[in-house]
């Protein structure tokens, strides 16, 4: 069975968005299609701004369909992503599985991070601060969970 990006999509904005128009799906379906490219962009800002990712273990927290985490990882990152929608993180395993990348995703309680203090060289966050409840708390497990020479990077 081969893995199309564009079909999960799909499926996943027919069931997930009911009541959103066409066109906000289509937009939806649009960005995971073209995800993988635009975060090899990403992937250019990070390396400019921050370092290179090459064997830097990287958590990725709120990791969507994978897609970011995908690029990083193809850059040559240890590449851990964190998602707090059990369909969101099988369907970055089945992604990353068809770029034959390794991405170690995890389902999370979208409070407390599953993982010991200091553990990352980095950490990143894609359009995930602006939806979250508690940006203090989100922030404070970023900073917790990076080692105190690491970095966080965030894009919106």
């Amino acid at each position: 069975m081969s893995f199309s990006i564009e079909s999960v999509a799909r499926e996943y904005t027919r069931k997930r968005f009911v009541h959103a128009s066409l066109s906000e799906k289509e937009k939806v379906i649009n960005d995971w299609v073209n995800k993988i490219s635009d975060s090899q962009a990403l992937v250019r800002d990070f390396e400019k701004r921050v370092g290179s990712p090459i064997d830097k273990k990287i958590l990725d927290i709120g990791a969507g369909n994978g897609g970011v985490s995908i690029a990083f990882a193809m850059a040559g990152a240890k590449m851990y992503g964190i998602e707090i929608e059990e369909d969101l993180c099988e369907i970055a395993k089945m992604h990353a599985e068809a770029y034959e990348v390794e991405v170690n995703f995890f389902l999370y309680d979208g409070k407390k991070l599953p993982f010991a203090d200091n553990t990352f060289d980095y950490v990143i966050s894609v359009s995930v601060l602006e939806h979250t409840a508690s940006p203090e708390m989100y922030l404070s497990e970023m900073l917790r969970v990076v080692k105190p020479e690491g970095r966080c990077y965030f894009a919106f």
